[in-house]
Protein backbone atom coordinates (compact mmCIF):
# COMPACT_ATOMS: atom_id res chain seq x y z
CA UNK A 1 0.00 0.00 0.00
CA UNK A 2 1.29 3.43 -0.89
CA UNK A 3 1.76 5.83 1.98
CA UNK A 4 1.67 9.56 2.40
CA UNK A 5 5.00 11.35 2.17
CA UNK A 6 6.47 12.80 5.29
CA UNK A 7 8.67 15.80 5.50
CA UNK A 8 11.89 15.04 7.34
CA UNK A 9 11.33 14.93 11.08
CA UNK A 10 7.58 15.51 10.80
CA UNK A 11 4.91 13.15 12.17
CA UNK A 12 2.58 11.13 9.96
CA UNK A 13 -1.19 11.30 9.77
CA UNK A 14 -2.76 8.76 12.11
CA UNK A 15 -4.79 5.85 10.76
CA UNK A 16 -7.81 6.00 13.05
CA UNK A 17 -10.91 6.02 10.83
CA UNK A 18 -13.22 3.04 10.48
CA UNK A 19 -15.40 2.48 7.41
CA UNK A 20 -18.12 4.61 9.05
CA UNK A 21 -15.76 7.54 9.38
CA UNK A 22 -14.78 7.30 5.72
CA UNK A 23 -18.45 6.98 4.76
CA UNK A 24 -19.26 10.03 6.89
CA UNK A 25 -16.80 12.16 4.92
CA UNK A 26 -18.17 11.04 1.56
CA UNK A 27 -21.86 11.31 2.47
CA UNK A 28 -21.42 14.69 4.16
CA UNK A 29 -19.65 16.19 1.14
CA UNK A 30 -22.46 15.01 -1.14
CA UNK A 31 -24.99 16.33 1.44
CA UNK A 32 -27.96 14.27 0.16
CA UNK A 33 -30.52 16.41 2.03
CA UNK A 34 -29.45 19.51 0.11
CA UNK A 35 -30.64 17.99 -3.17
CA UNK A 36 -34.37 17.70 -2.38
CA UNK A 37 -34.22 20.93 -0.39
CA UNK A 38 -32.32 23.09 -2.87
CA UNK A 39 -31.42 21.40 -6.17
CA UNK A 40 -34.77 19.78 -6.94
CA UNK A 41 -36.50 23.16 -7.02
CA UNK A 42 -33.93 24.45 -9.55
CA UNK A 43 -34.32 21.33 -11.66
CA UNK A 44 -38.12 21.57 -11.45
CA UNK A 45 -37.97 25.08 -12.91
CA UNK A 46 -35.99 23.67 -15.87
CA UNK A 47 -37.82 20.37 -16.43
CA UNK A 48 -41.12 20.48 -14.57
CA UNK A 49 -42.64 17.07 -13.96
CA UNK A 50 -39.80 15.25 -15.68
CA UNK A 51 -37.28 16.28 -13.01
CA UNK A 52 -36.84 12.68 -11.86
CA UNK A 53 -35.20 11.80 -15.21
CA UNK A 54 -32.25 13.98 -14.20
CA UNK A 55 -31.31 11.61 -11.40
CA UNK A 56 -31.55 8.47 -13.47
CA UNK A 57 -29.04 9.92 -15.94
CA UNK A 58 -26.86 11.60 -13.28
CA UNK A 59 -26.72 8.44 -11.12
CA UNK A 60 -25.65 6.28 -14.05
CA UNK A 61 -23.05 8.86 -15.06
CA UNK A 62 -21.54 9.15 -11.60
CA UNK A 63 -21.49 5.35 -11.22
CA UNK A 64 -19.34 5.17 -14.36
CA UNK A 65 -16.98 7.69 -12.78
CA UNK A 66 -16.91 5.69 -9.55
CA UNK A 67 -16.19 2.40 -11.37
CA UNK A 68 -13.31 4.15 -13.12
CA UNK A 69 -11.82 5.40 -9.83
CA UNK A 70 -12.27 2.23 -7.77
CA UNK A 71 -9.36 0.26 -9.34
CA UNK A 72 -7.04 3.09 -8.28
CA UNK A 73 -8.53 3.25 -4.78
CA UNK A 74 -7.83 -0.48 -4.42
CA UNK A 75 -4.17 0.15 -5.20
CA UNK A 76 -3.18 3.54 -3.74
CA UNK A 77 -4.01 5.34 -0.51
CA UNK A 78 -2.92 8.91 0.21
CA UNK A 79 -4.25 12.27 1.40
CA UNK A 80 -4.45 14.09 -1.93
CA UNK A 81 -7.76 12.62 -3.08
CA UNK A 82 -7.88 12.09 -6.86
CA UNK A 83 -4.83 14.26 -7.52
CA UNK A 84 -2.63 11.50 -6.12
CA UNK A 85 -4.33 8.91 -8.30
CA UNK A 86 -3.86 11.09 -11.39
CA UNK A 87 -0.20 11.62 -10.46
CA UNK A 88 0.49 7.90 -10.66
CA UNK A 89 -0.76 7.79 -14.23
CA UNK A 90 0.16 11.20 -15.62
CA UNK A 91 3.21 12.10 -13.54
CA UNK A 92 3.94 15.21 -11.50
CA UNK A 93 2.43 17.56 -14.06
CA UNK A 94 -0.85 15.69 -13.93
CA UNK A 95 -0.72 15.59 -10.13
CA UNK A 96 -0.25 19.34 -9.88
CA UNK A 97 -2.98 20.12 -12.42
CA UNK A 98 -5.43 17.75 -10.73
CA UNK A 99 -4.49 19.13 -7.31
CA UNK A 100 -5.35 22.68 -8.28
CA UNK A 101 -8.57 21.52 -9.93
CA UNK A 102 -9.51 19.76 -6.71
CA UNK A 103 -8.68 22.87 -4.68
CA UNK A 104 -10.91 24.97 -6.91
CA UNK A 105 -13.67 22.37 -6.57
CA UNK A 106 -13.50 22.10 -2.79
CA UNK A 107 -12.98 25.83 -2.20
CA UNK A 108 -15.92 26.69 -4.46
CA UNK A 109 -18.05 24.01 -2.86
CA UNK A 110 -17.24 25.34 0.60
CA UNK A 111 -18.16 28.91 -0.39
CA UNK A 112 -21.37 27.75 -2.08
CA UNK A 113 -22.48 25.62 0.85
CA UNK A 114 -21.72 28.27 3.48
CA UNK A 115 -23.86 30.66 1.44
CA UNK A 116 -26.69 28.13 1.21
CA UNK A 117 -26.44 27.50 4.97
CA UNK A 118 -26.77 31.24 5.59
CA UNK A 119 -29.87 31.40 3.38
CA UNK A 120 -31.57 28.67 5.41
CA UNK A 121 -30.52 30.12 8.75
CA UNK A 122 -31.93 33.45 7.56
CA UNK A 123 -35.29 31.82 6.89
CA UNK A 124 -35.38 30.29 10.38
CA UNK A 125 -34.59 33.53 12.20
CA UNK A 126 -36.79 35.64 9.94
CA UNK A 127 -39.71 33.36 10.76
CA UNK A 128 -39.43 34.27 14.45
CA UNK A 129 -38.88 37.96 13.75
CA UNK A 130 -35.20 38.00 14.66
CA UNK A 131 -33.19 38.70 11.49
CA UNK A 132 -29.40 38.41 11.66
CA UNK A 133 -27.06 40.20 9.22
CA UNK A 134 -25.68 37.97 6.48
CA UNK A 135 -22.03 38.74 7.21
CA UNK A 136 -22.38 37.75 10.87
CA UNK A 137 -23.93 34.44 9.84
CA UNK A 138 -21.14 33.79 7.33
CA UNK A 139 -18.49 34.34 10.00
CA UNK A 140 -20.37 32.16 12.50
CA UNK A 141 -20.95 29.25 10.11
CA UNK A 142 -17.47 29.34 8.58
CA UNK A 143 -15.69 29.70 11.92
CA UNK A 144 -17.62 26.89 13.62
CA UNK A 145 -17.13 24.54 10.68
CA UNK A 146 -13.43 25.39 10.63
CA UNK A 147 -13.10 24.84 14.37
CA UNK A 148 -14.67 21.38 14.10
CA UNK A 149 -12.49 20.53 11.08
CA UNK A 150 -9.47 21.21 13.31
CA UNK A 151 -10.59 18.64 15.83
CA UNK A 152 -9.96 14.90 15.84
CA UNK A 153 -10.96 13.52 12.44
CA UNK A 154 -12.94 10.69 14.03
CA UNK A 155 -15.09 13.23 15.87
CA UNK A 156 -15.59 15.34 12.75
CA UNK A 157 -16.57 12.47 10.42
CA UNK A 158 -18.81 10.82 13.02
CA UNK A 159 -20.60 14.11 13.62
CA UNK A 160 -21.03 14.67 9.88
CA UNK A 161 -22.57 11.23 9.34
CA UNK A 162 -24.96 11.60 12.28
CA UNK A 163 -26.13 15.07 11.20
CA UNK A 164 -26.83 13.88 7.67
CA UNK A 165 -28.77 10.83 8.85
CA UNK A 166 -31.10 13.04 10.92
CA UNK A 167 -31.76 15.50 8.10
CA UNK A 168 -32.37 12.75 5.52
CA UNK A 169 -34.88 11.10 7.84
CA UNK A 170 -36.89 14.34 7.94
CA UNK A 171 -37.01 14.55 4.13
CA UNK A 172 -38.15 10.93 3.90
CA UNK A 173 -40.87 11.71 6.44
CA UNK A 174 -42.07 14.60 4.26
CA UNK A 175 -42.12 12.33 1.20
CA UNK A 176 -44.31 9.78 2.95
CA UNK A 177 -46.59 12.60 4.10
CA UNK A 178 -46.94 13.72 0.46
CA UNK A 179 -47.69 10.19 -0.69
CA UNK A 180 -50.20 9.78 2.10
CA UNK A 181 -51.99 12.95 1.04
CA UNK A 182 -51.84 12.58 -2.74
CA UNK A 183 -51.79 8.82 -3.01
CA UNK A 184 -49.28 6.22 -4.15
CA UNK A 185 -50.32 6.24 -7.81
CA UNK A 186 -47.96 7.35 -10.56
CA UNK A 187 -48.38 10.66 -12.34
CA UNK A 188 -48.57 10.51 -16.15
CA UNK A 189 -47.31 14.09 -16.53
CA UNK A 190 -44.08 12.97 -14.91
CA UNK A 191 -43.84 9.65 -16.72
CA UNK A 192 -44.33 10.93 -20.29
CA UNK A 193 -41.59 13.60 -20.03
CA UNK A 194 -44.09 16.31 -20.88
CA UNK A 195 -42.52 19.71 -21.48
CA UNK A 196 -38.90 18.50 -21.64
CA UNK A 197 -36.58 20.64 -23.79
CA UNK A 198 -32.94 20.04 -24.68
CA UNK A 199 -31.82 23.29 -23.04
CA UNK A 200 -33.80 22.51 -19.91
CA UNK A 201 -32.37 19.01 -19.74
CA UNK A 202 -28.81 20.31 -20.17
CA UNK A 203 -29.06 22.77 -17.27
CA UNK A 204 -30.86 20.19 -15.13
CA UNK A 205 -28.17 17.57 -15.77
CA UNK A 206 -25.43 19.93 -14.59
CA UNK A 207 -27.38 20.54 -11.39
CA UNK A 208 -28.04 16.81 -11.05
CA UNK A 209 -24.33 16.09 -11.46
CA UNK A 210 -23.58 18.76 -8.85
CA UNK A 211 -25.70 16.77 -6.39
CA UNK A 212 -23.09 13.99 -6.43
CA UNK A 213 -19.81 15.89 -6.54
CA UNK A 214 -17.65 15.29 -3.53
CA UNK A 215 -18.42 11.58 -3.31
CA UNK A 216 -14.74 10.99 -4.11
CA UNK A 217 -13.65 12.96 -1.01
CA UNK A 218 -13.39 9.66 0.84
CA UNK A 219 -10.11 9.25 -1.05
CA UNK A 220 -8.73 12.32 0.74
CA UNK A 221 -8.69 10.23 3.94
CA UNK A 222 -6.48 7.51 2.46
CA UNK A 223 -3.73 8.27 4.98
CA UNK A 224 -6.16 8.31 7.92
CA UNK A 225 -8.37 5.28 7.29
CA UNK A 226 -7.54 2.03 9.07
CA UNK A 227 -8.03 -0.15 6.01
CA UNK A 228 -8.14 2.31 3.10
CA UNK A 229 -7.73 -0.18 0.25
CA UNK A 230 -10.99 -1.82 1.30
CA UNK A 231 -13.10 0.91 2.91
CA UNK A 232 -12.47 3.67 0.34
CA UNK A 233 -13.42 1.60 -2.75
CA UNK A 234 -16.51 0.37 -0.91
CA UNK A 235 -17.46 3.96 -0.03
CA UNK A 236 -16.86 5.19 -3.58
CA UNK A 237 -19.45 2.70 -4.82
CA UNK A 238 -21.92 2.82 -1.93
CA UNK A 239 -22.24 6.61 -1.78
CA UNK A 240 -23.44 7.12 -5.41
CA UNK A 241 -25.80 4.12 -5.21
CA UNK A 242 -27.32 5.15 -1.89
CA UNK A 243 -27.50 8.84 -2.79
CA UNK A 244 -28.88 8.15 -6.27
CA UNK A 245 -31.76 6.06 -4.92
CA UNK A 246 -32.54 8.74 -2.35
CA UNK A 247 -32.42 11.48 -4.99
CA UNK A 248 -34.65 9.60 -7.41
CA UNK A 249 -37.31 8.80 -4.80
CA UNK A 250 -37.35 12.23 -3.17
CA UNK A 251 -37.30 14.10 -6.49
CA UNK A 252 -40.24 12.16 -7.89
CA UNK A 253 -42.35 12.53 -4.76
CA UNK A 254 -41.52 16.19 -4.10
CA UNK A 255 -42.26 17.02 -7.74
CA UNK A 256 -45.67 15.39 -7.25
CA UNK A 257 -46.20 17.81 -4.36
CA UNK A 258 -45.12 20.85 -6.38
CA UNK A 259 -47.52 19.92 -9.19
CA UNK A 260 -50.41 19.03 -6.89
CA UNK A 261 -50.32 22.41 -5.14
CA UNK A 262 -49.47 24.38 -8.34
CA UNK A 263 -46.49 25.97 -6.60
CA UNK A 264 -44.45 28.73 -8.26
CA UNK A 265 -41.23 27.09 -7.13
CA UNK A 266 -38.92 29.57 -8.86
CA UNK A 267 -40.18 32.40 -6.64
CA UNK A 268 -39.76 30.53 -3.32
CA UNK A 269 -36.51 30.64 -1.33
CA UNK A 270 -37.29 27.61 0.89
CA UNK A 271 -39.55 25.36 -1.25
CA UNK A 272 -39.86 22.37 1.08
CA UNK A 273 -40.96 24.60 3.95
CA UNK A 274 -43.61 26.14 1.70
CA UNK A 275 -44.66 22.69 0.48
CA UNK A 276 -45.14 21.53 4.07
CA UNK A 277 -47.26 24.62 4.76
CA UNK A 278 -49.41 23.84 1.74
CA UNK A 279 -49.96 20.40 3.27
CA UNK A 280 -50.90 21.99 6.63
CA UNK A 281 -47.70 20.59 8.17
CA UNK A 282 -45.87 23.82 9.07
CA UNK A 283 -43.98 22.21 11.97
CA UNK A 284 -42.60 19.56 9.64
CA UNK A 285 -41.52 22.28 7.23
CA UNK A 286 -39.61 24.03 10.00
CA UNK A 287 -37.96 20.76 11.02
CA UNK A 288 -36.88 20.11 7.44
CA UNK A 289 -35.44 23.61 7.18
CA UNK A 290 -33.49 22.91 10.37
CA UNK A 291 -32.43 19.53 8.98
CA UNK A 292 -31.32 21.09 5.68
CA UNK A 293 -29.30 23.67 7.58
CA UNK A 294 -27.64 20.88 9.55
CA UNK A 295 -26.89 18.96 6.34
CA UNK A 296 -25.38 22.02 4.68
CA UNK A 297 -23.27 22.69 7.75
CA UNK A 298 -21.99 19.10 7.66
CA UNK A 299 -21.14 19.57 3.99
CA UNK A 300 -19.21 22.73 4.87
CA UNK A 301 -17.13 20.77 7.37
CA UNK A 302 -16.54 17.96 4.88
CA UNK A 303 -15.46 20.39 2.15
CA UNK A 304 -12.97 22.04 4.50
CA UNK A 305 -11.58 18.64 5.52
CA UNK A 306 -11.20 17.47 1.90
CA UNK A 307 -9.67 20.77 0.77
CA UNK A 308 -7.20 20.80 3.66
CA UNK A 309 -6.01 17.26 2.86
CA UNK A 310 -5.44 18.30 -0.76
CA UNK A 311 -3.47 21.35 0.43
CA UNK A 312 -1.50 19.08 2.76
CA UNK A 313 -0.70 16.61 -0.02
CA UNK A 314 0.40 19.32 -2.47
CA UNK A 315 2.64 20.83 0.19
CA UNK A 316 4.26 17.49 0.93
CA UNK A 317 5.03 17.11 -2.74
CA UNK A 318 6.66 20.51 -2.98
CA UNK A 319 3.81 22.16 -4.90
CA UNK A 320 2.77 24.46 -2.03
CA UNK A 321 4.84 26.01 0.79
CA UNK A 322 6.25 23.29 3.03
CA UNK A 323 4.73 24.77 6.19
CA UNK A 324 1.31 23.66 4.89
CA UNK A 325 2.55 20.06 4.96
CA UNK A 326 3.32 20.05 8.68
CA UNK A 327 1.21 18.29 11.29
CA UNK A 328 0.36 19.33 14.81
CA UNK A 329 2.83 17.25 16.88
CA UNK A 330 0.21 16.54 19.56
CA UNK A 331 -2.91 15.76 17.48
CA UNK A 332 -1.27 14.76 14.17
CA UNK A 333 -3.86 16.98 12.50
CA UNK A 334 -2.80 19.00 9.39
CA UNK A 335 -3.56 22.19 11.31
CA UNK A 336 -1.72 24.58 8.99
CA UNK A 337 -3.51 23.20 5.94
CA UNK A 338 -6.90 23.49 7.66
CA UNK A 339 -6.19 27.08 8.74
CA UNK A 340 -5.04 27.98 5.24
CA UNK A 341 -8.24 26.49 3.80
CA UNK A 342 -10.39 28.51 6.18
CA UNK A 343 -8.28 31.56 5.40
CA UNK A 344 -9.21 31.24 1.72
CA UNK A 345 -12.85 30.17 1.94
CA UNK A 346 -14.14 32.46 4.67
CA UNK A 347 -12.88 35.86 3.36
CA UNK A 348 -14.08 35.09 -0.18
CA UNK A 349 -17.51 34.12 1.15
CA UNK A 350 -17.64 37.40 3.07
CA UNK A 351 -16.79 39.37 -0.07
CA UNK A 352 -19.61 37.67 -1.95
CA UNK A 353 -21.87 38.35 1.02
CA UNK A 354 -21.46 42.09 0.46
CA UNK A 355 -22.64 42.01 -3.15
CA UNK A 356 -24.87 39.01 -3.80
CA UNK A 357 -27.75 37.00 -2.40
CA UNK A 358 -26.67 33.73 -0.76
CA UNK A 359 -28.78 31.71 -3.22
CA UNK A 360 -27.06 33.39 -6.17
CA UNK A 361 -23.65 32.65 -4.67
CA UNK A 362 -24.67 29.01 -4.23
CA UNK A 363 -25.70 28.75 -7.89
CA UNK A 364 -22.59 30.50 -9.24
CA UNK A 365 -19.91 28.94 -7.04
CA UNK A 366 -21.57 25.54 -7.15
CA UNK A 367 -21.34 25.61 -10.94
CA UNK A 368 -17.69 26.73 -10.80
CA UNK A 369 -16.87 23.91 -8.41
CA UNK A 370 -18.56 21.41 -10.70
CA UNK A 371 -16.15 22.39 -13.49
CA UNK A 372 -13.30 21.44 -11.17
CA UNK A 373 -14.82 18.10 -10.22
CA UNK A 374 -15.67 17.16 -13.80
CA UNK A 375 -12.14 18.05 -14.97
CA UNK A 376 -10.47 15.88 -12.35
CA UNK A 377 -12.88 13.02 -12.98
CA UNK A 378 -11.93 13.26 -16.66
CA UNK A 379 -8.21 13.12 -15.83
CA UNK A 380 -8.80 9.93 -13.84
CA UNK A 381 -10.41 8.43 -16.95
CA UNK A 382 -7.07 8.95 -18.71
CA UNK A 383 -4.92 7.88 -15.77
CA UNK A 384 -6.72 4.65 -14.85
CA UNK A 385 -5.98 2.71 -18.07
CA UNK A 386 -2.37 3.90 -18.05
CA UNK A 387 -1.83 2.73 -14.47
CA UNK A 388 -3.55 -0.60 -15.02
CA UNK A 389 -1.56 -1.16 -18.21
CA UNK A 390 1.71 -0.50 -16.36
CA UNK A 391 0.63 -3.03 -13.72
CA UNK A 392 -0.41 -5.52 -16.45
CA UNK A 393 -3.96 -5.52 -15.07
CA UNK A 394 -5.74 -3.68 -17.89
CA UNK A 395 -8.84 -5.41 -19.27
CA UNK A 396 -11.37 -4.42 -21.91
CA UNK A 397 -13.88 -3.72 -19.12
CA UNK A 398 -11.60 -1.02 -17.71
CA UNK A 399 -11.09 0.59 -21.11
CA UNK A 400 -14.82 0.58 -21.77
CA UNK A 401 -15.69 2.13 -18.40
CA UNK A 402 -13.00 4.80 -18.70
CA UNK A 403 -13.95 5.63 -22.29
CA UNK A 404 -17.69 5.86 -21.67
CA UNK A 405 -17.18 7.86 -18.47
CA UNK A 406 -14.89 10.30 -20.31
CA UNK A 407 -17.47 10.81 -23.07
CA UNK A 408 -20.25 11.39 -20.53
CA UNK A 409 -18.13 13.90 -18.61
CA UNK A 410 -17.28 15.82 -21.77
CA UNK A 411 -20.97 15.83 -22.66
CA UNK A 412 -21.95 17.27 -19.28
CA UNK A 413 -19.21 19.89 -19.53
CA UNK A 414 -20.19 20.85 -23.08
CA UNK A 415 -23.86 21.11 -22.13
CA UNK A 416 -22.95 23.47 -19.30
CA UNK A 417 -21.26 26.02 -21.56
CA UNK A 418 -23.11 25.64 -24.91
CA UNK A 419 -25.20 27.62 -25.46
CA UNK A 420 -23.47 30.25 -23.36
CA UNK A 421 -25.35 30.80 -20.10
CA UNK A 422 -26.38 34.22 -18.87
CA UNK A 423 -23.97 36.41 -16.82
CA UNK A 424 -22.20 35.83 -14.52
CA UNK A 425 -22.28 32.11 -15.28
CA UNK A 426 -20.86 32.75 -18.76
CA UNK A 427 -17.46 33.85 -17.34
CA UNK A 428 -17.01 30.82 -15.07
CA UNK A 429 -14.96 28.82 -17.63
CA UNK A 430 -12.52 31.74 -17.78
CA UNK A 431 -12.35 31.91 -13.97
CA UNK A 432 -11.68 28.18 -13.88
CA UNK A 433 -8.86 28.40 -16.43
CA UNK A 434 -7.33 31.45 -14.71
CA UNK A 435 -7.35 29.84 -11.26
CA UNK A 436 -5.98 26.46 -12.34
CA UNK A 437 -3.44 28.01 -14.72
CA UNK A 438 -2.17 30.41 -12.05
CA UNK A 439 -1.96 27.58 -9.51
CA UNK A 440 0.04 25.36 -11.85
CA UNK A 441 2.42 28.22 -12.63
CA UNK A 442 2.88 28.98 -8.92
CA UNK A 443 3.66 25.34 -8.13
CA UNK A 444 6.14 25.05 -10.99
CA UNK A 445 7.98 28.21 -9.90
CA UNK A 446 7.99 27.05 -6.28
CA UNK A 447 9.41 23.65 -7.15
CA UNK A 448 12.07 25.24 -9.34
CA UNK A 449 13.14 27.66 -6.61
CA UNK A 450 13.96 25.06 -3.98
CA UNK A 451 15.11 21.46 -3.61
CA UNK A 452 12.13 19.12 -3.39
CA UNK A 453 13.87 15.93 -2.34
CA UNK A 454 12.77 16.44 1.25
CA UNK A 455 9.19 17.00 0.29
CA UNK A 456 8.63 14.63 -2.55
CA UNK A 457 8.76 10.96 -3.25
CA UNK A 458 6.33 8.81 -5.20
CA UNK A 459 3.06 8.37 -3.37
Amino acid sequence: MQKTNALAGQPELTRSLSCWGVMGQSIATVAPTATPAVNVALIFVALGGASWVTYIIATLAILLVALNIIPLAKTFAASGSLSDFVGHGLGDSGRIAAGWMMLLAYFSNGIAIISASVAYIHSLFDAVGFPIPTLILIVAVGSLAGFLALQNIRLATGLMLGLEAISMALVILLCFQILGLIGWKGDWAEMNLKGVSLNGLSSALLMGFFSFVGFESAASLGAEAKNPLRTIPMTLLATPVFSGLFFLFSTYVITLGFIHFSMNVGAIDVPLDELAKQMNRPALGTLITVGTTISLFGCTMASLVAASRTVFSLARNGSLPSMLGRLNPQTHNPRNAVLATIGVVLPITLVFGFFAKPTDVFDCLGTLGTFGFISVYFLTCIATPLILKARKELKFFHLAISGIAAIVLLGVLFASIVPSPSPPLNILPLVFCAFVGSGILFSMLLRRSRPISAAQSPL
